[in-house]
């Protein structure tokens, strides 16, 4: 009927059995796929991996359809009748296939087509009936088509209706394009497997034919999270190489450190022996002064005292002169005296700590103007000498600044007691200032009153702010030894 039904257009049929077109003159215009049934190459699948079978057992229903495949299974697998003992469940109603593949020997395998309708008549959707028959069969079942994967049989070099549908459209293609391509069965069985059945009958899958298809495989670990571990690695390569990093870092630090401390503690020495130097120093000047200069200078002035009661009443104008000279002559004596007492305070071998405080004080308030205020603990006891002078050097030390930047009206000093350590207190109501950007500035004043304290083992704390006044509190040990042999009076 095809020149009443399509003229003479080109035809492309998709699946169609050779045995039912055999009586059919094909003209040239005419191709498609013929429906190659796989049931040798599903045995031979079958065979490779159960090498031990000896009979297959092909179930088929009764409908037409189901009677084609059946017939293309007696005509392909009577070759096979030699080597594997081929039986058929047909003709018979669903319940007893269901029953007699329940209870077939090892070494048998079931083969089963399309199965549309059953010898009592009962209609059945091939894919639901194939699965049931694979669920109560005693041995693993192979089917001939796709849609039997994932119903419960192992597979089979089945009927790819997907690879008809393909190869079907590209001899449409060639045909548009003018080719006369011939029908063809090539490419339209695919060897397909179930994962799942092969774990369950324990068959080995590299005993499968190369090119196989295997569906519904549960992916291994490496599968399932293989960019989870990728990213992991990847993040812990990173981490690992930043760790390392850090660690090199962390010890390039530490060397750094090392060296910035040596040079801190050789720094730090340096200045102790400066300090220590420069008390020598003030020390000799301040002998040199007080037993040589000043002594001539005394000598001088007493020379000139004794000039001037001297001469004759009429040389009044000498007299006056000598006076003035005399007087000119003490000034400076006084003057060396001061300094030499401010280049190294003797006083503080003599009468202590506290007189010599208490003195610079009254000298300070006088000379500058200042309210200043002395307190000292009654039981302060005996400090050391380089305790002592560390305290005495920062008592100068604050009260400059004071007198230099704080413009103070008023000034507290205070030497206390603690149980093992002696606390001096300067504090003023001035101005105030910036105690960080003082230090960043690095004032020399700041560094002298550190390193003094630092020198005897003891810190200093100072509390400043803009328009709130001044406190320096400096903090010395006191030795441990109560014993051990003072370095000057108590008081």
């Amino acid at each position: 009927n095809r020149k009443d039904l399509f003229s003479s257009a080109p035809v492309v049929f998709v699946s169609v059995d050779p045995k039912a077109a055999a009586d059919l003159r094909l003209d040239a215009d005419v191709t498609g796929t013929w429906l190659h049934m796989g049931w040798t190459e599903t045995l031979d699948l079958a065979r490779r991996l159960q090498p031990d079978t000896r009979r297959a057992v092909v179930v088929g229903g009764t409908s037409p359809a189901d009677l084609v495949w059946l017939d293309q299974a007696r005509r392909q697998l009577s070759a096979q009748a030699g080597s594997v003992e081929i039986g058929y469940l047909a003709g018979l109603g669903f319940e007893d296939i269901r029953k007699a593949v329940a209870v077939l020997p090892k070494q048998t395998v079931v083969l089963v087509g399309p199965f549309l309708r059953d010898a009592t008549g009962r209609d059945f959707v091939s894919p639901e009936a194939i699965g049931r028959i694979a669920a109560s069969a005693s041995v693993p079942t192979y089917g001939v088509t796709d849609n039997a994967v994932g119903t419960g049989t192992v597979g089979g070099h089945v009927v790819s209706f997907e690879a008809h549908g393909r190869i079907a459209a590209d001899l449409a293609l060639r045909v548009l394009a003018g080719e006369r391509p011939p029908p063809t069965a090539a490419g339209t069985t695919v060897p397909i497997v179930d994962a799942r059945q092969l774990a369950r009958w324990r068959l080995d899958t590299r005993r499968l034919p190369a090119g196989s298809v295997v569906r519904f495989r549960e992916p291994s670990l490496w599968e399932q999270y293989r960019w989870y571990v990728v990213a992991l690695v990847s993040a812990l390569l990173v981490q690992s190489g930043l760790i390392g990093g850090l660690l090199v870092h962390r010890a390039q630090r530490r060397r750094a450190q090392a060296r910035l401390a040596e040079s801190v503690e050789q720094i730090q020495t340096l200045a102790g022996r400066l300090i220590t130097a420069q008390e020598e120093e003030r020390r000799r000047i301040a002998r040199e002064l007080h037993d040589g200069v000043n002594q001539k200078l005394s000598a001088l002035s007493i020379a000139l005292a004794t000039l001037g009661r001297s001469a004759p009443s009429r040389a009044a104008d000498l007299t006056g002169a000598l006076a003035r000279l005399q007087e000119r002559a003490a000034g400076l004596v006084e003057e060396i005296r001061q300094l030499s007492h401010e280049l190294h305070p003797g006083v503080l071998q003599h009468v202590g700590l506290v007189a010599a405080l208490q003195g610079y004080c009254e000298e300070f308030e006088g000379e500058h103007g200042l309210a200043v205020t002395f307190r000292a603990d009654e039981d302060l006891g005996v400090v050391p000498i380089d305790r002592a002078l560390c305290l005495y050097r920062a008592t100068q030390e604050a009260l400059g600044n004071v007198a230099k930047h704080a413009k103070a009206r008023h000034v507290r000093v205070s030497v206390v007691r603690g149980h093992n350590d002696v606390t001096l207190t300067v504090a003023d109501d001035g101005c105030g200032f910036d105690l960080a950007e003082a230090r960043g500035r690095g004032g020399l004043g700041l560094i002298s009153l550190d390193e003094r304290a630092r020198l005897v083992g003891g810190q200093v704390t100072i509390r400043s702010g803009l328009q709130g006044g001044t406190e320096v509190q400096i903090l010395v040990p006191l030795p441990m030894n109560p014993d051990a042999p003072p370095d000057g009076p108590a008081r």
